[in-house]
């Protein structure tokens, strides 16, 4: 439990960490698209799914891209890819799913994974002009890690 308290604020500090970023100069806006949470959401296109189903729908895309890999194929892989990058946001705010003390920390992991995920996305895009299939499946596997990074992180937060 304590380390899982540790992990915790050590995940909350490099999140506050990386908010530096989206307060410097243009030219580092790449880090971060969004000014807050509620921008990032409202930059996407509205849903009448959940949060939680906005999740599978991640999951099944990823799939995509996993068979894209196993089987060499691109335009699975691609397909995968613009299901990630084109996601809608939920009904509600996904903050909502959060405990209310939580609710900053979320917000600011919020806008630190999607940049990660689209950023992961994007490369995967151009690596797919190549064919070099282990730095394609290494890049994949990166994007997976923000996927289990953030949920191992807000698992055990949620409102029940």
């Amino acid at each position: 439990m304590k380390k899982q308290y540790l992990l915790k604020k050590l995940f909350i500090f490099f999140c506050s960490f990386t908010i530096l970023f989206a307060k410097q100069p243009d030219f580092l806006i790449h880090y971060h698209p969004h000014q807050n949470a509620k921008e990032l959401v409202q930059s996407k296109e509205k849903s009448s799914l959940t949060y939680k189903q906005i999740m599978k729908e991640f999951g099944k895309a990823y799939y995509m891209v996993q068979e894209g890999i196993i089987n060499q194929d691109k335009s699975l892989i691609r397909i995968g890819i613009e299901k990630i990058q084109n996601h809608p946001s939920s009904k509600n705010n996904p903050w909502n799913i959060v405990k209310k003390e939580d609710v900053p920390a979320f917000k600011e992991s919020l806008l630190y994974y999607d940049e990660q995920l689209h950023k992961s996305a994007f490369e995967i895009e151009e690596l797919l002009e190549t064919d070099d299939w282990t730095t394609i499946n290494n890049n994949i596997f990166k994007l997976s890690n923000h996927c289990i990074n953030c949920h191992i992180a807000w698992k055990d937060n949620l409102k029940n």
